[in-house]
């Protein structure tokens, strides 16, 4: 039987609720130096590029977006019972089960930095922009906020699962077409990217008045 706990005995303590023990992965030490430790890394190999061939990386780019295919199902599966629960619960209870799959969705977000490794080691300059290395530098540290802070622990969930869903699709594509073959509905997927972004500002925005 799943256990909970009330959101306000978890707000503003610094500290997960039910695994205190992983309080190490979202402290100012790795929140700051991941994130900045990340530009630093994307400057540092933008220079190193800059007079050298693209590299191939297929095999690696192949195993990439399968092992990203397989995190995002397992997290969307697993946060997808909680829908029933409702959308809304910013004050109310949440359980261990949801704070343990927002956290893997969090450390998810260290995983998804490599995608700007790959751009880089083939030289896909185009796809680099400043909005791509933002959101990469900032998202993470988001996520660890919230956990660290216990805010909205019981509304987050949605957020986090929406993404693994959507990711889900996004690296199957991403294997697809590295395959060689081509994907009808890219331009669907794109639309759907666009959607979710919308759904979790519009989620975020009212969770406080529910």
């Amino acid at each position: 039987m799943e256990v909970y706990l009330d959101a306000t005995e978890c707000y503003l303590k610094n500290s997960l609720c039910f695994y205190p023990s992983l309080n190490i992965f979202v402290s100012w030490s790795v929140l700051v130096g991941a994130h900045v430790g990340y530009i630093v890394l994307v400057i540092i190999l933008r220079k190193w590029m800059q007079r050298r061939a693209a590299l191939n990386m297929n095999k690696i780019m192949m195993i990439y977006n399968v092992t990203q295919i397989y995190i995002s199902a397992i997290m969307a599966i697993s946060l997808a019972p909680h829908l029933k629960k409702g959308l809304f619960n910013l004050n109310g209870r949440f359980s261990a089960n949801i704070e343990f799959w927002i956290f893997v969705h969090y450390c998810s977000k260290f995983l998804d930095m490599f995608d700007t490794v790959l751009m880089i080691f083939r030289k896909k300059n185009e796809q680099l922009s400043f909005l791509h290395i933002y959101h990469h530098a900032t998202i993470g540290f988001i996520w660890g906020l919230l956990l660290r802070n216990g805010i909205g622990n019981g509304t987050a969930f949605f957020g986090a699962w929406v993404n693994s869903a959507v990711h889900f699709l996004m690296y199957s594509h991403y294997l697809w077409t590295s395959l060689g073959f081509r994907n009808p509905l890219k331009s669907i997927l794109t639309k759907i990217q666009m959607f979710q972004f919308f759904l979790c500002i519009v989620q975020a925005s009212l969770a406080p008045f529910f």
